[in-house]
């Protein structure tokens, strides 16, 4: 998102302007924070990469991208000097074992050697290195190649793969991720189909799972179930991504999505939404239809003021918002401690604009309905 709308602006400046006044009367908030979501979500895996984690699981992510454009020689070079770094501190190197300094030497590629005799000098120079070798993509082979599994229901799964076959038919220069067709909700089938793809999930070997876009589809229960699966899949010291709709838009029910009410550990519990009202608002749509407006909780209106308008539009759309979890950090504390994790970072609407906008012109609202957390698997 942040790269299409930088090539949309260098390249039609004015319909630039037009098309982000549109989206921005259209769904206030919403297309800053998609792009602060894609900035965190690839924050993540860079820094999954530059911990030495060298497994990553893109779970129900569609028609994303991040599989294919971030499997790079960039991504190779962080995590070779990840390894590397773990050698110079006596670790194993997440199951490569010892002599992991000798297999960049031996058999890494010219580039992989130049990588691992700089790290040796010191981090800056590793750096500087990475940055040598990335500047010529094809160049760079490393024998510690991160592997990338998206996860998906069979069908989508198997259409992503014959749309990036017809797209990108060089499969060398985009190398693809293991496309896994598994049903999230079927702990020990998704299990079963990761491993056949070649996911290794033994205690030794932390991963990084990402949940973008999709829990605020689901109904609570089916939301809830599919953290349970994740904290199955995952083996200590292993983290999760994912976002989510503030749970508070959700203390009643409304037209268009279920209603929620607050469990005990900060998660939603379905509950069924009302019969439409005879007296329902009503907004026009494109094709001369009539949609209803979501009836928005009078406390979530004010806390939240852009979420009616937007849940509207969505549940017009066909993907009604369905559930949301608790942001509060002592709830959303408890929310990952009964899911056997534990939280490293919760952004809030603020937090968002501290940490993707500071210093940066950022006109206009971000959506202050949605938030991002990254959770560590105990």
């Amino acid at each position: 998102m942040p790269n299409r709308a930088a090539w949309f602006r260098r390249l039609a400046p004015l319909s630039w302007k037009m098309y982000s006044r549109a989206s921005e009367l259209a769904l206030p908030g919403m297309f800053r924070y998609l792009d602060a979501r894609v900035r965190f979500f690839d924050g993540a895996v860079e820094r999954a990469l530059n911990a030495g984690v060298d497994q990553h699981l893109f779970l129900a992510a569609g028609y994303d991208t991040r599989a294919v454009r971030m499997a790079t020689s960039e991504a190779a070079a962080r995590l070779t000097a990840a390894k590397m770094r773990r050698q110079q501190k006596g670790g194993s190197g997440n199951g490569s074992g010892r002599g992991a300094r000798a297999s960049v030497a031996s058999g890494g590629g010219d580039s992989a050697k130049f990588l691992g005799r700089a790290f040796v000098k010191g981090s800056a120079a590793a750096t500087a290195a990475a940055a040598a070798v990335t500047s010529s993509p094809s160049s760079f082979t490393s024998p510690f190649a991160p592997r990338f599994f998206e996860v998906d229901l069979p069908h989508v799964s198997a259409a992503k793969r014959e749309l990036v076959d017809s797209v990108l038919p060089d499969a060398e220069r985009w190398p693809r991720p293991a496309f896994v067709g598994a049903d999230l909700l079927d702990a020990a089938g998704a299990l079963r189909a990761l491993e056949a793809a070649g996911f290794d999930a033994s205690a030794s070997r932390p991963c990084l799972a990402t949940l973008e876009g999709i829990l605020m589809y689901l109904p609570p229960r089916s939301a809830r179930e599919i953290l349970r699966t994740v904290s199955t899949l995952l083996t200590p010291g292993s983290l999760l991504a994912f976002d989510f709709v503030v749970e508070e838009c959700f203390a009643t029910g409304g037209v268009g999505y279920e209603g929620a009410s607050r469990g005990a550990d900060g998660a939603t519990t379905s509950s069924p939404p009302p019969a439409p009202s005879a007296t329902a608002k009503t907004c026009p749509a494109t094709d001369s239809s009539t949609y209803e407006i979501v009836d928005v909780p009078k406390e979530a209106e004010i806390a939240f003021p852009t979420y009616g308008l937007v849940a509207s539009s969505v549940a017009h759309h066909g993907e009604p918002f369905r559930s949301g979890f608790e942001h509060a950090p002592e709830r959303h504390a408890a929310l990952a401690a009964s899911l056997g994790f534990k939280v490293q970072e919760l952004l809030d609407a603020p937090k968002v604009v501290e940490t993707f906008f500071s210093g940066k012109k950022c006109t206009g609202p971000v959506s202050d309905y949605m938030a991002m957390a990254l959770w560590e698997k105990l």
